[in-house]
């Protein structure tokens, strides 16, 4: 059963010039064999034909908290990266890349195995700046998140209605001054507003 995704973007594939780019390449280093030239033509034929197909099968999508790629032609493979985990992106521009309008696009992760070529390179993302800023603004998104769900007291197992226990008052009331308040102003100062509007409307109920 395939996993569902929340999607937040699926950027564009510049098919046309990343094809030829990397027919070009391939059969440019078959070329740099003496015994390579002759086959020149056929090589590429061969790796137009292979990038169109490679480029017709790539998904690359990031969601919520994973930049998932899916590629191959001959084997699928799909590579699920979790954001938190991505150290940097990095762009890559080369002379032959600048003469076919492309650019690479390197995702480097802590701990990766793949060594100095990064867990994922990708070339020919349409608006790959544009890409690279929305990975790491959502990774820093998630990070920022953990972190003041961490800093809540609940998220250390503690219970906010027992803020009021054994004090004679109100939960309301008693959370608006205890260390539960002083949390909620601190991950959000409208928590605490609204905090106090209700220990009011509750005193306003009692008189």
């Amino acid at each position: 059963m395939t996993r569902q995704l929340r999607v937040l973007h699926a950027p564009g594939l510049l098919k046309g010039p990343a094809i030829r780019y990397r027919a070009t390449s391939n059969t440019a280093i078959t070329v740099a064999s003496i015994f390579g030239i002759p086959l020149a033509p056929f090589v590429y034929l061969i790796t137009l034909w292979h990038q169109k197909k490679f480029y017709d099968r790539l998904e690359v999508i990031l969601t919520r908290r994973d930049l998932v790629v899916r590629m191959g032609v001959w084997n699928r493979q799909e590579k699920s990266i979790p954001l938190e985990k991505i150290t940097d992106v990095a762009l890559l521009e080369g002379p032959v890349m600048r003469m076919f309008g492309v650019k690479g696009l390197r995702v480097e992760t802590a701990g990766q195995v793949s060594g100095p070529l990064g867990l994922v390179n990708l070339v020919g993302i349409e608006d790959p700046d544009g890409f690279r800023d929305r990975i790491l603004e959502q990774r820093d998104r998630i990070s920022d998140g953990d972190a003041e769900a961490a800093s809540l007291p609940h998220a250390s197992g503690a219970r906010p209605e027992a803020a009021g226990a054994g004090t004679g008052g109100t939960a309301p009331s008693a959370a608006a001054g205890s260390g539960f308040g002083a949390g909620a102003m601190a991950a959000d100062p409208e928590v605490l507003a609204l905090l106090r509007e209700i220990r009011d409307q509750l005193g306003r109920l009692e008189r």
